[in-house]
């Protein structure tokens, strides 16, 4: 395929930027050949930004102002079912205006145009995952939020999106039951009716027990802007049986939170891993855990862990040295923002630092990544985060700055790039 030609664009203004492309430009396949690219979202303005990837470049081919202040998370996939590809993103402006929302919203690069998919009243629409969870060979979107914490699942069906709750407020169902308090009073927050009580960071899609169908990995905590109150948070597993979603909590753990989750065989054992990262605000050392299904029950092993990084939410499983054999690359964050390639040696895990990100920036901030991918077939790394200025009162909401980086190792010789100093909130990594 050519590279990118002249491009068509609209915008009209429906309360967000709508937009679209010339339908025989860009068309991700599942498979690894084709020129990459990369989508990715922003807060401070909130803007869908593409890169099309060069050996050690990227390079900016447009940048669509949504019109809300966030852009939580952004995804590519054929939601549509009709072998084309389409942008979806969780948008919203959090606290900052009202009407409060979290909004679903797929932009079509092949039919030309935009549609809400749903409209919560939760503050963040945090993840989206496309995946074919029932194998039936239709895609279906999940997405995740925080405020009321839902997870629930579209799928397209006869031109309407219908939607399926997978779960809502889980940490309220814990509070109730264990007698405690985890919801932020409204007396803090600018919205008098926003719910703020459970979070989900991630959702991904995964066949943990071989049925032919997929299950739903979760990760689940407190609020992020609950203060003074021990955090709370769980692994979870959503399984559907006879038409019902069950749950099962694979882990627990307390005054942190569970936030990335990535799926391999780590180890290379035969067994597929459920890799979570976590992060916490608090002085708490944090870690990167694997929970390994064998014999009919779950292990925990303990993979990397940091006692200065504050979180662990760029995660990647892949075959970073091409040997056949999955590893781990972890982008972490707060204060500084470090690269590290994870990989099992047979007995144990080996950090090797790849590069710090914070060298990058100096801007005199504190940087956290928030995502991160290897371009396939390549020891490529892409990440992006955020960072924030503690001294100036500037948190993650209120940042305008953050960062895309794009380490490229060719022969074992390694090259840095800052691609843009945007708040990066969300990226999806795809080939035309």
């Amino acid at each position: 395929m050519k590279q990118w030609q002249a491009v068509t664009i609209t915008l009209l203004l429906l309360g967000v930027g709508l937009f679209w492309w010339d339908k025989t430009r860009i068309e991700p396949k599942a498979s690894s050949a084709g020129k990459p690219y990369v989508v990715a979202g922003s807060a401070n303005p909130g803007e869908i930004i593409l890169y099309k990837l060069g050996e050690n470049t990227m390079t900016e081919q447009k940048r669509i102002n949504t019109g809300y202040k966030f852009v939580f998370t952004v995804r590519v996939g054929d939601i549509y079912n009709t072998g084309k590809s389409t942008i979806i993103a969780g948008v919203g402006d959090s606290f900052y205006k009202d009407p409060y929302g979290c909004h679903v919203i797929a932009y079509d690069l092949n039919l030309q145009k935009i549609e809400t998919i749903d409209t919560l009243s939760d503050l963040r629409c945090k993840d989206l995952v496309i995946d074919d969870l029932d194998q039936d060979g239709t895609k279906e979107v999940v997405l995740a939020t925080h405020g009321e914490g839902y997870i629930r699942i579209y799928r397209h069906i006869a031109d309407e999106w219908q939607k399926e709750e997978v779960e809502h407020n889980f940490i309220a169902q814990i509070d109730q039951e264990e007698s405690q308090n985890h919801r932020v009073s409204n007396v803090d927050l600018p919205c008098d009716d926003c719910l703020i009580q459970s979070a989900v960071h991630i959702v991904k899609a995964v066949d943990t027990d071989g049925r032919g169908e997929k299950e739903i990995i979760a990760t689940i905590s407190s609020p992020l802007e609950l203060q003074g109150v021990d955090e709370v948070s769980f692994v979870m597993l959503y399984r559907r049986k006879n038409g019902v979603w069950e749950k099962e909590i694979i882990d627990r753990g307390e005054n942190f939170e569970f936030r990335s989750i990535e799926i391999g065989d780590i180890d290379n054992n035969g067994f597929q891993d459920i890799v979570v990262g976590t992060g916490s605000p608090r002085d708490v050392s944090i870690s990167v855990f694997a929970y390994e299904h064998a014999n009919g029950a779950w292990s925990k092993k303990e993979v990397f862990t940091d006692a200065n990084a504050k979180n662990m939410k760029g995660l990647v499983v892949t075959d970073y040295d091409q040997n056949g054999e999955k590893s781990i690359i972890l982008a972490t964050g707060f204060p500084d923002s470090t690269l590290y390639h994870i990989s099992w040696d047979g007995s144990s895990f080996v950090p090797i630092e790849i590069d710090r990100i914070s060298s990058l920036l100096q801007n005199g901030g504190q940087h956290n990544a928030m995502a991160a991918f290897v371009i396939p077939d390549t020891q490529n790394v892409i990440t992006a985060g955020m960072s924030t200025f503690p001294e100036q009162m500037i948190g993650w909401e209120a940042s305008e700055k953050g960062f895309i980086a794009y380490y490229s190792n060719k022969n074992g010789i390694l090259s840095s790039n800052l691609v843009d100093t945007m708040n990066i909130l969300g990226m999806d990594l795809f080939t035309e």
